[in-house]
């Protein structure tokens, strides 16, 4: 199996050298030889700087390579680029889309796969649906189909859609287990991330039997990790003010995630940590984030190869915009707000400096709490359950 690589050449131009990129051919033993293909670069990109050809160089080997990885898929007998169709480039770019890139980035990748099937037609290896595009469709920001962008802009994602609340959560299981507890708690108590990994298993209490009524965490600022600087912050709980005791609320599946982390993971430390990383030591917000990312990229992985299309749609929506475990806190603002209209409620919820301290009760009151039970048993109720 053969793969395409950059290369570089060099050449005198007025008495000085002058260096350009190429496009090599690589064998499984390793050996490299010229691909004509390189040719491109010089009909198109010959005047700008070294480093702008290759950037474009390069995209040109990530699709070749895209097309032997997939040939497959695409139904093609033979990767030869006159059988390359606007089909294949405008897959090849929604795939791109979905590694995260941003609009501008992948604008750039257009841009440049259009004259490269300018290159072809020149060159008169183009096949008839490239031919046809190229002659005859003048606007090129529709020369491909349908094709994603994500948002260059600062939003950020905070909430998910309602069904996948809990196949989220029981996703974490699978492929982020050490976090899997952690994400349920800021899905449904609000936490932040700085106050799941200052928990310490002292300070969960169980409400009910078997933590039936949910639990009760009791938010401190502890340094778990003296062995490390976290400048950013992102292992702390940010100040007194932010101290309490916030309501984990329950599910049918609260419990059963508590106990098996209970069972999994030990704290080698000493210092009674719920959240440990490999080591056994307390875990920080780094590696926190580290297991949230892994969930979130394998999440929307799943919904991408999804069998529901409106299920595929909205994996490719989540990989165009920003969200981080931040979003844990975000989910829990929306559907708590469904059960009251107080926003002073809420905000005491979520544990927000701004709540007077006088209109602590109201959270506590029957009606709140009913509300508050029903809503999430509905949620697990009407959850999704997708097949993978």
């Amino acid at each position: 199996m053969h793969k395409f690589i950059l290369g570089m050449g060099t050449t005198i131009v007025a008495n000085r050298k002058v260096k350009y990129p190429l496009i090599l051919v690589e064998n499984h033993e390793g050996l490299k030889d010229y691909h004509l293909i390189s040719s491109v670069i010089f009909k198109k990109w010959k005047r700008l700087e070294y480093n702008t050809q290759r950037k474009y160089a390069g995209m040109i080997v990530s699709l070749l390579n895209w097309l032997l990885d997939n040939q497959i898929k695409l139904g093609m007998k033979e990767v030869k680029l006159s059988n390359l169709t606007i089909n294949h480039l405008s897959m090849f770019l929604n795939e791109k889309n979905n590694e995260g890139l941003t609009r501008t980035t992948m604008k750039t990748y257009e841009r440049t796969l259009i004259m490269f099937c300018e290159f072809l037609v020149e060159h008169d290896i183009a096949s008839d649906d490239v031919r046809k595009r190229v002659t005859e469709h003048e606007d090129r920001t529709t020369f491909f189909e349908i094709v994603l962008y994500n948002n260059d802009t600062s939003e950020v994602l905070h909430d998910l859609r309602r069904e996948l609340i809990f196949p989220f959560i029981e996703f974490a299981v699978k492929v982020a287990n050490p976090i899997a507890l952690g994400v349920y708690y800021q899905i449904f108590g609000g936490l932040r991330r700085g106050e799941i990994v200052n928990i310490k298993r002292q300070n969960v209490q169980l409400l009910g039997v078997l933590g039936e009524n949910g639990h009760r965490v009791k938010i401190t600022q502890d340094i778990m990790r003296s062995d490390i600087k976290d400048s950013a912050g992102s292992s702390s709980v940010k100040t007194s003010k932010n101290f309490r005791d916030a309501v984990i609320h329950p599910s049918p599946i609260l419990q059963g995630l508590y106990e098996n982390h209970l069972k999994t993971y030990s704290n080698e430390s000493g210092n009674d940590a719920l959240f440990v990383g490999k080591n056994g030591l307390a875990m920080t917000g780094t590696t926190y984030s580290y297991y949230f990312n892994k969930l979130k990229k394998e999440f929307i992985q799943f919904l991408l190869n999804h069998k529901n299309t409106n299920l595929v749609a909205y994996g490719g929506q989540l990989a165009s915009v920003k969200w981080s475990t931040h979003i844990g806190r975000g989910i829990f603002s929306n559907w708590y707000a469904d059960t009251t209209d107080n926003p002073l409620t809420l905000a005491r919820a979520r544990g927000d400096r701004s709540l007077d301290s006088s209109l602590a009760y109201i959270d506590n009151t029957t009606n709140v709490k009913n509300k508050v039970k029903t809503a999430i048993e509905q949620l697990y109720e009407n959850r999704g359950e997708y097949d993978e």
